[in-house]
């Protein structure tokens, strides 16, 4: 069940445009502190939710 659904607010969204979740896209960053206490829960229940099909970019 590799499904993620995100409000994205009033931001006009077209299919391949690049979103980050997580880290850092231009000069914006989230941390996974940063959503979970948009998610009234705690970085680890983030971290723990990503399956492993999800690929993994370490810089």
């Amino acid at each position: 069940m590799d499904q993620v659904m995100v409000d994205i607010g009033n931001f006009r969204a077209r299919v391949g445009d690049e979103v980050a979740l997580i880290g850092r896209q231009g000069q914006e960053i989230i941390s996974v502190e940063e959503l979970a206490g948009l998610s009234n829960t705690i970085p680890y229940e983030i971290v723990c939710g990503l399956g492993s099909r999800i690929p993994r970019v370490y810089t």
